[in-house]
């Protein structure tokens, strides 16, 4: 849930501020969290995680964009078969197309981290998105992977077709 409320205010480019926690716990409220303690203890989680971010150079880089797009859905037909999903956020800085897959996993360690990217699909889905990205817009973009919970900052992969 936490994740979730992550990518909504990353979706909104919003980010701390007058009547953020209100928004956050009312968003929490939807996932079925009620609990006064447990809702502190979301937003708080949120807040921490999109502070990072926003501590980060990543940030001022989609900030300054030319075009910035957040949940981008596609889909398109490969080997006959219709591959769909949703990019977290697409941005386009001086002529080049950059692809961003936020993950709010936490990450301990750099085992942690090996083992991440070995057992879920984390890269060859950023490869998708890669390819989706590529045929859309006519130029391979820079994928990025972002975990923002990696050893307590934001760790970057950047992935390539």
């Amino acid at each position: 849930m936490v994740g979730s409320l992550v990518h909504e205010a990353l979706a909104a480019w919003r980010f701390l501020g007058e009547g953020f926690d209100q928004w956050a716990e009312a968003r929490a409220g939807t996932y079925g969290l009620t609990d006064p303690r447990q809702l502190r203890d979301a937003v708080s989680r949120v807040r921490r995680l999109l502070n990072r971010f926003r501590a980060h150079p990543l940030f001022t880089e989609m900030d300054q964009a030319d075009h910035r797009l957040h949940e981008v859905p596609y889909s398109l037909v490969v080997d006959g078969q219709v591959e769909s999903g949703v990019i977290d956020a697409l941005y386009l800085r001086e002529g080049v197309w950059t692809l961003v897959e936020f993950k709010t996993d936490e990450v301990k360690n750099e085992a942690g981290l090996e083992r991440l990217l070995a057992t879920e699909d984390y890269v060859p889905q950023v490869q998708q998105y890669i390819a989706a990205v590529e045929q859309l817009v006519g130029q391979e973009p820079r994928g990025l992977f972002c975990l923002l919970n990696c050893r307590g900052k934001v760790h970057i992969e950047e992935i390539g077709r």
